[in-house]
């Protein structure tokens, strides 16, 4: 459903190995991705897509998009609320009129013990022996992100429920400025 709402210029945040950005270039859209890791850059360039950069969202601009969207819940990358709102700020000027943002996310489980909200969480990847760095991640329930979006000057509208109870696809948009 994400990837059939994608419309114009399209920017794929966090776009990994380029599997959605391949997909929606074959749909005719122009499609922007990015990505912080080098090594799925080159991928993505030897797959055969030609607007792919290393860089991180915070700092990228490269003109306006119909559609900047998130997917597999690489929001969360965000670490926290206070940088959720400030790049939902941030992108305000790189949408294109009518512009939207697609993200998918999940609610939080659990309650958190000390204080704060409980979708902010650390976190740090295992495979075998291997570990790496710990980093904050985001875990952000719809109503949560509602007020966030609309801090940042968004409306909400849920597209749909995801496979897992907790699990979401949102939409948002500009709100006119008064």
């Amino acid at each position: 459903m994400a990837l059939a709402t994608c419309r114009g210029r399209v920017l794929n945040v966090g776009a990994g190995a380029g599997r959605h950005s391949l997909l929606l270039r074959e749909a005719g859209l122009e499609v922007v991705s990015i990505e912080i890791e080098p090594t799925l850059v080159d991928l993505m360039k030897r797959r055969g897509l030609d607007e792919v950069y290393q860089a991180d969202i915070f700092r990228f601009d490269q003109g306006a998009f119909d559609t900047i969207f998130f997917l597999q819940e690489t929001i969360g990358l965000v670490g926290t609320l206070e940088r959720l709102r400030e790049l939902l700020a941030r992108l305000r000027h790189s949408l294109g009129r009518d512009g939207q943002i697609l993200l998918d996310s999940s609610a939080p489980r659990g309650r958190r013990r000390s204080p704060g909200y409980a979708g902010e969480i650390e976190s740090q990847l295992q495979y075998r022996s291997l570990l790496g760095r710990p980093f904050r991640w985001l875990w952000v329930d719809f109503s949560v992100l509602t007020v966030c979006a609309r801090a940042a000057g968004y409306d909400t509208e849920l597209l749909a429920r995801g496979p897992v109870p907790r699990a979401y696809l949102a939409r948002l948009r500009s709100r006119p400025e008064r």
